[in-house]
């Protein structure tokens, strides 16, 4: 007589339902806060990246701004805020999300003009970032932190 050796089908479907209940359970306990957050920075690098684009394609100074510990607006030059894909003039963190530090953007704005280049200031003279600093925008959650760093000159933005 031959012993065959294999699964049964009861073994598969027990083994295919514990995967599937623990599946389930790490689902529902991940960190939906810390996943906000990454998005919420992607968000703002968007943003900011649009800001630059918007400025090259039009030929003239668009700035991103902090308006609050949680709000910022897009604005062209002659102070017109832009509408969001969000339809709002005024863009706001989910989840309790809130800046921490813009770090050499000591007017809590960031500016580009017809060139894509990076400027601290939106008034005229435009005062390009210098490159020997670093210069970023921080946001957390509370227990989180991402912060979007802009190289002067080019403004390439990246977040980390």
């Amino acid at each position: 007589m031959q012993k065959n050796s294999g699964l049964t089908l009861i073994e598969v479907i027990l083994v295919i339902t514990i995967i599937g209940v623990i599946g389930v359970t790490a689902v529902t306990n991940w960190e939906t806060d810390y996943i906000s957050l990454a998005t919420e920075a992607e968000i703002l690098a968007s943003n900011i990246r649009y800001s630059q684009s918007l400025a090259m394609s039009k030929g003239d100074v668009f700035k991103l701004k902090k308006l609050s510990g949680s709000t910022y607006s897009l604005t062209n030059s002659q102070g017109k805020a832009l509408v969001f894909s969000n339809g709002k003039k005024k863009y706001k963190f989910s989840n309790n999300i809130k800046f921490t530090k813009w770090q050499n953007l000591n007017r809590n704005l960031i500016a580009f003009n017809a060139r894509g280049t990076p400027f601290y200031n939106s008034n005229s003279p435009l005062k390009e970032l210098s490159s020997d600093k670093q210069y970023s925008i921080g946001i957390s959650d509370g227990s989180n932190v991402k912060t979007i760093f802009i190289t002067p000159v080019t403004g390439k933005v990246e977040i980390k």
